[in-house]
């Protein structure tokens, strides 16, 4: 029995050496007996050298395989060599109740699935959501098999009487799943791919056979009001069975494919992806491999595939742990490819004989799911009921642990909302750009509403400078000064880097003489550039990140203010890392101990998420950019009297900062911004009447955090649950904005922003012209690659950041 010790050598290896003893147990209960003692049998004529044993106690054997895990047997499951079930794989992957979560998780294209704890809550959803939904539907109790337990509904009308009707008796639980209304037809009936993987540990392998279940009745789609019968439209074996025999067994519903890649190569490939998707999704609800013990998980995993002959997509329909090895025939072909399908199963994972080259590994190398991965971040959570709270409480972690903080829903709903007015969401398809693209690159230039690009088309297709132009700048003046906030005037500029340095070539004069500048290392350049290039002959201070906090100290802050201090420049927002500095107390500080200082803030990555108060903050300078605010390319800055006043370029007192302004500002530009206001005004009455722009200003923002509150805690929770990824967070922020920075121990920026590009998720990476934060905070050789961004709006959802969380979770290295 030596070579049975390690179960991590393939049997075959002892075989060649001296009879190798394999007893196996089978409860005589199991249907599965004589298939898997069948298999042995063939196994021990192919391998001379192998003696097959079966035993009557599980104690005693090698192997044992149960088609149901008995609590009897436990012990000895535990301890034998191999055992035909992965700890956590049924509850991982054969629930029907767990199917959307799963499918959340794979970040495929999915036939959407919903899951309810009675007929009730069905009815209750069915009433409130039915208006939005579209196509056919296919009810199941949970806890239902062989084709038993399914209803149907042509449409959402019917779906809405089904549900308000007795007819769905489910025992229970009930899934509500889209229905694939243009499915892959043979001859002229339904078709479904039945393929058999298995889980060795975490890692999936796919087989070269697989079985097509095809309905006995030709196949119609779907029409509301008209049932549905189950022959044409549920590819169940039992059912068409029924049928076959009613009909005098003229039909068979099961056709053996031995070469599923040779046969359908396009199908067995978009089959292979999304398998390999499940794997990763399903991967941390998994018991990782021991040494010494051999798991694996034998499963049937059903697909549909559409009828796109030149580019089919695989929908996942659901697994069986185990399917069923007993086909519709007791004989023939369809027996003889059970009989193979078990034979190559055990010959591959337990004797590792020549079957190896029936099974194909799902990705090229096994999931690198390591002992602290996700699920584990509470201790040993192998099954996914405890994998699921595990989740929860990790998301609860993220709300600072709140019992206020809003649902999922109550964000989706605002971004369902706003996404009504972005033209990138009015279309899917048509473009490589488009609505199907989960857009996190929002810090970088945001998406902008359909009324701002209309606005900035009409200024280009009728251009009359003076007298459209003109009013075009006056209304876009008007709101800048509220969108920021300003009791002052407000100068235009092409963006804020611009606009930063005209203030400070406007500010250079004698009075700057013998006194000193003060920046901050969390600064963007655009706050940084124009002072150190203004602070030559003159002195300069430097507001230095903490290593170690993340952020800039503000007891640190204190030193470097004194009579001498003219200027002192400030970020209001980290672009990297969406840590919303004190900016109120640093103006204090300044004001306390420098009264003739200005104090000058960069608001670019506040403003798109908190509403700007420039003059209640009492800063000289407040610039923001508003194509990161959602209009086009175009920055504006809030100047204070005092600022205005040490500007020697103003011919007098109150000439206004429109002497700032150089050449012509872009009235098609200044049409965008001023058509941003009728935005805002929308998304405000959504939630309340406004009379005011002041007041719809204070109710679009409440908005815009609300919905920005549970996708950024969706994926905070994620990123703080990857033992190998670092979240960048400073001490001492006051709020924290939807844009997130990490790095990861084993992958590189680039290739995080890559695999997610590959999905349809746009990311970025570097250091954002945010050099000296990340000096700080980045070790030396981590700083050329500089981090990851994720930066949200608040029409990014729930769902999108579940897609991202899911392409990175199957990467190799996550």
């Amino acid at each position: 029995m030596a070579a049975l010790e390690d179960a991590r050598v393939p049997l075959k290896a002892a075989l060649e050496d001296a009879r190798v003893p394999l007893k196996y147990y089978v409860s005589p209960r199991e249907t599965a007996q004589e298939r898997v003692g069948g298999a042995l049998d063939e196994l021990a004529k192919r391998h001379a050298l192998l003696e097959v044993e079966r035993v009557s106690e599980p104690g005693d054997a090698d192997l044992i395989w149960l088609n149901t895990p008995s609590k009897a047997a436990k012990a000895a499951c535990r301890d034998c060599a191999h055992y035909n079930h992965v700890a956590g794989a049924r509850a991982a992957l054969e629930d029907k109740c767990r199917m959307g979560e799963l499918q959340r998780r794979m970040g495929e294209r999915t036939l959407r699935s919903e899951t309810f704890a009675d007929r009730g809550a069905l009815r209750a959803w069915v009433a409130k959501h039915g208006p939005a939904l579209d196509g056919g539907w296919v009810v199941k109790d949970a806890t239902a098999n062989s084709g038993v337990g399914l209803w149907f509904a042509a449409s959402p009308g019917d779906l809405a009487a089904l549900a308000a009707s007795d007819a769905v008796d489910a025992r229970g639980e009930v899934v509500l799943q889209q229905y694939l209304e243009r499915p892959m037809l043979w001859r002229g009936r339904k078709l479904q791919f039945r393929v058999y993987a298995v889980w060795q540990g975490r890692s999936c392998f796919l087989y070269a056979g697989a079985m097509a279940q095809v309905c006995a009745a030709p196949y119609a789609a779907p029409v509301a009001g008209e049932a549905l019968a189950g022959t044409a439209h549920v590819t169940n074996v039992s059912v068409n069975k029924d049928a076959d025999e009613a009909a005098g067994g003229a039909f068979v519903p099961e056709r053996p494919i031995l070469d599923l890649a040779a046969a359908h190569p396009a199908q067995f490939a978009a089959m292979k992806r999304v398998l390999r998707s499940l794997s990763r999704a399903c991967a941390p609800g998994l018991a990782p491999a021991a040494a010494g013990r051999n798991r694996f998980e034998l499963v049937g995993v059903d697909f549909l595939c559409d009828d796109d002959a030149a580019d089919p997509h695989a929908w996942l329909v659901e697994c069986n742990c185990p399917p069923n090895s007993a086909g519709s025939a007791a004989e023939g072909p369809i027996e003889a490819f059970h009989h193979a399908l078990m034979v190559d199963v055990l010959d591959r994972f337990v004797v590792g004989g020549s079957a190896r080259g029936r099974w194909v590994a799902v990705d090229a190398g096994a999931p690198d799911v390591g002992p602290k991965a996700f699920s584990e971040r509470f201790g040993p959570s192998l099954f996914w009921s405890k994998f699921d709270k595990a989740s929860q409480r990790v998301a609860a972690a993220a709300y600072g642990g709140r019992k206020d903080a809003p649902p999922p829903a109550a964000s989706t709903a605002v971004a369902a909302r706003a996404r009504k007015r972005f033209a990138l969401y009015a279309s899917t398809h048509g473009s490589s750009f488009d609505g199907s693209w989960a857009f996190f690159e929002n810090a970088g230039g945001s998406q902008v509403p359909a009324a701002v690009a209309d606005a900035c088309a009409g200024a280009l297709n009728a251009r009359w400078r003076d007298e459209l132009g003109a009013a075009a700048k006056e209304s876009a003046r008007a709101f800048a000064a509220a969108f920021l906030g300003a009791s002052g005037p407000c100068f235009f500029a092409a963006n804020a880097s611009t606009a930063l340095d005209t203030v400070a070539r406007a500010l250079d004069g004698p009075w700057l003489d013998g006194g000193a500048i003060v920046v901050c290392d969390a600064s963007h350049e655009a706050n940084v550039v124009p002072w150190l290039r203004l602070a030559a002959g003159r002195e300069l201070r430097t507001w230095r990140v903490d290593g170690a906090a993340g952020a800039p100290d503000l007891a640190a802050l204190d030193g470097l203010l004194d009579d001498a201090v003219r200027v002192v420049a400030v970020p209001h927002a980290s672009n990297v890392t969406g840590d919303v500095y004190d900016a109120a107390t640093v103006v204090a500080k300044v004001r306390a101990s420098c009264p003739g200082a200005l104090v000058i803030v960069d608001g670019v990555a506040y403003a798109p998420h908190r509403r700007a108060d420039a003059a209640g903050l009492e800063a000289d300078c407040y610039v923001c950019a508003f194509h990161k605010a959602f209009g086009p390319h175009l920055a504006a800055a809030a100047l204070s009297s005092r600022l205005i006043d040490r500007v020697a370029r103003f011919p007098a007192p109150g000439a206004g900062a429109r002497a700032l302004e150089v050449g012509t500002v872009s009235a098609e530009a200044c049409a965008g911004v001023a058509a941003l206001r009728s935005y805002v005004e929308a998304a405000a009455a959504d939630s309340r009447p406004c009379d005011a722009l002041d007041d719809a200003l204070d109710a679009f923002y409440e908005g815009v955090a609300l919905a920005e509150a549970a996708p950024l805690a969706r994926l905070l929770a994620f990123l703080d649950a990857a033992p190998r990824a670092t979240v960048l967070r400073g001490a001492g922020a006051v709020d924290k904005l939807p844009t997130v920075a990490f790095s990861h121990a084993n992958l590189a920026p680039a290739a995080v922003v890559a695999e997610a590009r590959h999905h349809k998720i746009a990311l970025r990476c570097g250091d954002f012209l945010s050099p000296r934060l990340l000096d700080a905070v980045l070790p030396a050789d981590a700083r050329p690659a500089g981090v990851v961004r994720v930066s949200l709006a608040h029409y990014n959802t729930v769902a999108e950041v579940d897609r991202l969380c899911a392409a990175l979770e199957r990467m190799e290295k996550w």
